[in-house]
């Protein structure tokens, strides 16, 4: 019996770190294709000198995040569940985990600013430091806890991460319950206390409240999951809105294949028609995934309609939202057609794992996710963390603020050059990763947020 064994047969915790370790290497196809099995090694055995300090239980549960993390991927997770509309997450673990600060922040181009809180006040702040911090040393430092698989996925899990919990586990805070202080670009400072579960007001409602108090409050409509599958027509563009990648209630996604079909061969919506359509965008932001075996007859809709399966008149739409079977659209829209791509990469790698499994930690309780499969759309040496859109859109704040869809507005000011044409002319749309954009990798707001060769 080695030092490892005699260790969990005494501290329980450990015994929760062997029986995860195990379910991974059952489970994950490929645990060590990013982190080598030496790091990883390493990594546990300090985990394991963790868990045997006299630190309270919620401290210990962070060091399986440390583990999963280890694994760059973002469908393996501890305790953490999309749900809804899938901007929200929810929390499977002990309730010191819903601890939070009353308010929500989000990564834009020209910084991260508050768009929910329960104080309307600090709506639209620019978060600068938090306790004297700089928020992006923060990140840094949190980004070990993280199950993510590219800078995007950054950008999503801060806004979970930046909880008492987890500042604590990196040293940032000494007790779960002290406020913290948070500096703002414009010089002041706010205290703000966490709470239990709290009640967040978004920026939107906000603004319909100060116009009337019983004004709809619904977000724009590029940030609506209702209906999750519609096809609507504004002007010269057709938009196919895909929510989710599952059927919905009143409509599958075959009908909503067949109801493009039958849109796209109406003559006069063809080129010279009264009523022609320049382009077709296909809208997957937001799209968390479902069924990805559903999907093949919109891509075989396009492929048959091969007048607006062309160059610049066939627009992808994605964001960092764009996820698992979502991805898995995407990557047949690029194989296969002619799309061109729009918006901001998403947060899962092009080949990427997913089909998780659940298991609970027998002594913690704590629930633990694991991929199972390894998809790969693309070609099975295609490394890419994300498809690069050859449109890439960076949202600023004002344009959030001010419901601006900037990716559509990009969208209608693009136009195809010459060196694009000619290397349509030459390649099948097989070959579109490996176009001189697809060579640069994903680089977040931690880079100044734009693409470096």
């Amino acid at each position: 019996m080695d030092a490892n064994e005699t260790g969990a047969m005494t501290n329980p915790f450990l015994q929760d770190v062997e029986m995860l370790l195990q379910k991974i290497q059952q489970f994950h196809p490929q645990p060590y294709h990013e982190i080598p099995a030496e790091q990883w090694e390493e990594t546990v055995a300090a985990v394991r000198d963790r868990l045997t300090a006299d630190e309270p239980e919620y401290r210990k549960i962070i060091e399986f995040f440390r583990i999963v993390a280890l694994l760059h991927d973002s469908h393996s997770r501890v305790g953490l569940q999309f749900e809804g509309d899938h901007s929200q997450m929810s929390m499977k673990l002990p309730e010191i985990f819903n601890l939070a600060y009353p308010l929500e922040t989000y990564v834009f181009a020209d910084g991260i600013f508050v768009i929910k809180a329960a104080d309307t006040q600090l709506l639209g702040r620019k978060l600068m430091q938090i306790n004297g911090e700089s928020i992006e040393t923060i990140i840094k430092r949190l980004q070990p806890l993280m199950p993510v698989e590219n800078d995007m996925g950054v950008m999503i899990f801060m806004t979970y991460y930046l909880r008492p919990i987890f500042l604590y586990a990196i040293g940032s805070l000494h007790d779960l319950l002290e406020p913290i202080t948070i500096s703002w670009s414009d010089g002041r400072t706010s205290e703000v206390e966490p709470v239990l579960d709290p009640v967040l007001m978004s920026i939107f409602e906000y603004q319909n409240h100060q116009k009337d108090p019983l004004a709809d409050t619904l977000l724009p409509k590029y940030l609506r999951y209702d209906p999750p599958l519609s096809i609507r027509q504004e002007g010269e563009e057709l938009i196919v809105d895909i929510r989710s990648i599952r059927d919905a209630p009143d409509k599958t996604l075959r009908q909503l294949a067949e109801e493009l079909d039958g849109i796209l061969s109406q003559p006069d919506r063809q080129p010279g028609g009264p009523a022609a359509i320049q382009r077709l965008l296909i809208d997957l932001r937001g799209n968390g995934g479902g069924n990805n075996m559903l999907t093949q007859p919109l891509v075989q809709t396009i492929i048959k309609n091969d007048w607006i399966n062309h160059p610049g008149r066939l627009f992808v739409l994605i964001d960092r939202w764009t996820f698992s079977a979502a991805i898995n659209t995407a990557n047949f829209l690029e194989r296969d057609t002619w799309a061109l791509f729009a918006g901001e990469p998403f947060a899962g790698r092009v080949n990427h794992f997913g089909d998780t499994t659940s298991f609970i930690l027998p002594y913690s309780g704590v629930e633990v996710r694991i991929s199972t499969l390894y998809w790969q759309d693309s070609d099975p040496t295609d490394t890419r963390v994300s498809i690069i859109p050859d449109l890439w859109v960076r949202q600023t704040f004002e344009q959030y603020r001010s419901r601006q869809d900037a990716v559509r507005e990009g969208i209608r000011a693009y136009e195809l050059d010459a060196e694009w044409l000619e290397y349509y002319q030459k390649y099948s749309p097989r070959y579109k990763q490996y176009r001189q954009s697809q060579q640069q990798q994903v680089r977040g707001y931690w880079h100044r947020n734009r693409m470096d060769p």
